[in-house]
């Protein structure tokens, strides 16, 4: 499976069957997607926040407030991103 974002739309793709869905719409400024087996990790500078977004579809959980988080990783344990206001990589738990 693989994820990606206009700045507004994070879609899923499944190249196995060539199928897509769309996992969120209409939000503004969506600047990085990183994703595990189960969850997509998205960075939004608009919104200033991290957000998990189920891969199966379901209710969008925020990981954490900060300034401009401008990209994403993750690990088995946490979610990683650069803040661009705060010049620092931050990590919170997955």
């Amino acid at each position: 499976m693989f994820f990606g974002t206009n700045s507004e739309t994070v879609a899923a793709f499944d190249p196995a069957s060539g199928s897509s869905r769309t996992l969120v719409n209409g939000w503004i400024g969506i600047d990085a997607v990183a994703a595990d087996a189960t969850t997509v990790y998205v960075a939004s500078t608009s919104t200033h926040r991290v957000f998990a977004v189920p891969a199966a579809g379901g209710d969008v959980r925020t990981i954490a407030c900060t300034p401009a988080p401008l990209t994403i990783a993750v690990d088995d344990d946490y979610v990683y991103w650069a803040d661009q206001s705060l010049m620092q990589v931050l990590r919170a738990p997955k």
